[in-house]
């Protein structure tokens, strides 16, 4: 028998079960029948330290067929990608396919292994966030891809399209292995009947290791930390994009409360049924259940965090998941669950021996830089309003002292007396500095100058001298 690999939970089939006999046609190889009953009892070793049961079993696996090609590319992300696929011509079981995608793993991009697990993302999907988030998750199950070519074809279809991915995603590829993940397919079967959003709920409290006095929540800091550390003309500003703390929560200012900000793309169509219908996809009931689910899983924080801590591997996991909206406008053509139907995915557990640092350095960043806690951006002589639209600075507060984030251009030295002056104002938290690409970011951020007419101005930020 083989050895089980750690990099993706792959084994090297041994020899084929003899009660098992091989499907009509020339879909697939003899060895079909991988896993064996033996190669499925390591794999339970090698994840659980036991031979205990998975939550699959080989009989029930789908097998994909030699001659799928992929259709489209769905999406992609840094570390994986979701495909339509196409299957060969004559294929006799292709309605089980019907409404699925299949997701895989990129190759590392420094040509080390493959670190993706699918068995133990498998079972971390079947055993830790189904159990906790019951039916508001979209479907996944584990497909054995071993000898379908489906990888080369993924490939090769890449390439062809290389040019016309984002540029970060360029030149990435997927990686070899025995097994992919079918996840359902969440758009419309009708886009004329059906409008599919997508969101990141993110941090739907606060970091419970974030100042006593921040007037910004986790999510909307490191998105004003992003904006200022990288400024770029593409991007953009943390006001459009849903502050997690508004999320299932009706009684947030309408300032800020917009069910828009969820897809600012529908905002053009200023139709009212519309309105009501994203506002109530921002207060549903998925929403409020993942909070709770976020709140139970991290009561510490990043900085009072164990490294060990299952729940909070499992808190950062669904931070970062994804929710999928179907949206049915027409009230005449409702869907299967109303007007609306939310589902959450991505849920990818973490390797913590390679995040907790990364987790924990962020937060140190969003304290040290002040953007939790300031109340302006000082760049170049002139005041400017963090462009954030955030519950927690719409909160009445009194007594707080005034905080400045002073941007210094990174290309240029440092003022000759700037430490001096500003180490007094920095221990007390008065001030804090951040070197970045200072013509920039002044560019964008002209229409949240201090004197800009046209800025929704939060009431309660003290005003500098």
């Amino acid at each position: 028998m083989s050895v089980p690999s750690l990099s993706d939970g792959q084994l090297t089939p041994s020899e084929t079960d003899t009660d098992l006999l091989p499907p009509p046609g020339s879909f697939y190889d003899d060895d079909d029948f991988w896993p064996t009953s033996q190669d499925v009892a390591e794999m339970a070793i090698m994840l659980n330290g036991a031979a205990t049961p998975l939550s699959w079993n080989r009989h029930s696996l789908k097998r994909l067929p030699r001659g799928t090609r992929p259709v489209r590319l769905v999406g992609e992300g840094a570390a994986n990608a979701v495909f339509e696929l196409g299957l060969p011509e004559g294929y006799p079981n292709a309605s089980e396919f019907k409404g699925w995608l299949l997701r895989v793993a990129k190759a590392p991009a420094n040509g080390a292994p493959a670190r993706f697990n699918y068995l133990k993302q498998q079972e971390f999907y079947a055993n830790e966030v189904k159990s906790k988030l019951k039916d508001h998750i979209i479907k996944q199950e584990l497909i054995v891809v071993r000898d379908s070519n489906i990888v080369n074809e993924l490939n090769l279809f890449l390439r062809t399209l290389d040019s016309k991915r984002k540029e970060k995603f360029r030149g990435s590829y997927i990686a070899h292995t025995n097994w992919g993940l079918l996840v359902e397919d969440m758009r419309p079967e009708d886009p004329t009947k059906c409008i599919l959003i997508e969101f990141k709920p993110k941090w739907l409290n606060q970091s419970p290791s974030a100042p006593a006095r921040a007037i910004r929540c986790r999510q909307c800091a490191m998105e004003l930390y992003n904006f200022i550390k990288d400024p770029k003309f593409t991007r953009s500003s943390p006001d459009s994009k849903p502050c997690p703390l508004v999320l299932d929560n009706p009684d947030a200012p309408m300032e800020i409360n917009s069910g828009y900000r969820l897809a600012p793309q529908l905002a053009r169509f200023n139709l009212p049924p519309l309105a009501a219908t994203m506002y109530s996809a921002a207060n549903h009931r998925v929403i409020t259940d993942l909070r709770k689910a976020q709140e139970l899983a991290d009561p510490n924080g990043p900085l009072n965090a164990l490294r060990n801590d299952p729940m909070f591997n499992f808190a950062m996991t669904i931070r970062d998941c994804t929710c999928f909206v179907q949206i049915y406008p027409d009230k005449n053509h409702p869907g299967p669950e109303g007007p609306l139907r939310l589902r959450l995915g991505d849920f990818d557990s973490k390797d913590t021996s390679i995040k907790f640092d990364r987790w924990q350095e962020a937060e140190r960043n969003l304290i040290s830089t002040g953007c939790y806690t300031a109340d302006w951006i000082l760049c170049d002589g002139k005041y400017y309003h963090p462009p954030t639209a955030c519950l927690l600075e719409w909160e009445q507060r009194q007594g707080q002292p005034l905080n400045i984030i002073s941007i210094q251009d990174k290309s240029r030295p440092e003022a000759p007396g700037w430490r001096e002056f500003a180490e007094p104002l920095e221990t007390s938290g008065t001030i804090r500095t951040l070197r970045t690409d200072a013509p920039t970011l002044k560019v964008m951020l002209q229409r949240f100058s201090k004197d800009s007419p046209k800025m929704r101005i939060c009431p309660y930020r003290t005003t500098p001298l």
